[in-house]
């Protein structure tokens, strides 16, 4: 008695497609017996019954816009374990901008960052002046780039 009114929404809202109905019917008429014990009695039953297979259609719309897209947007695999174009452009935007931000700052600045990063001994005066130091670059990278 649900089958024909079941089968037919579900046609109209896949497409017309008769096969994704068929499967649409069967998931909502699983799902529908299993939930017999919800139902009120009050309520008409061939509308819970078409809300459960309407909301059956509209999941499978959705898993199948989901697979659309993954397949569709997935680039192929980079050989030898090589970094896609996109890290590669990242990569290098990103090293031109810390480029940029470094050379803003006064040449004491950037000869503190420097002297740290590659290992100088750190005295009490040294690393108050790399806390100034590197609290200007985070300020002129937050000036240009944002947070």
């Amino acid at each position: 008695m649900v089958e024909a009114p079941a089968r037919a929404l579900a046609t109209k809202l896949l497409w017309r497609s008769t096969d994704r109905a068929d499967d649409a019917v069967q998931e909502a008429l699983i799902k529908i017996f299993a939930r017999a014990h919800q139902y009120e009695a009050g309520r008409d039953a061939l509308t819970w019954a078409l809300s459960i297979v309407a909301w059956e259609c509209r999941t499978l719309r959705r898993r199948a816009d989901r697979s659309r897209e993954s397949s569709v947007g997935a680039l192929p695999e980079q050989p030898d374990g090589a970094p896609s174009p996109e890290t590669v452009t990242i990569d290098r935007d990103l090293w031109a901008a810390v480029e940029s931000t470094f050379g803003a700052l006064s040449l004491a600045d950037r000869a503190t960052i420097e002297a740290a990063w590659s290992g100088e001994v750190a005295t009490a005066t040294f690393r108050k002046r790399l806390e100034r130091a590197l609290g200007r670059l985070r300020g002129a990278w937050r000036a240009t780039h944002g947070a």
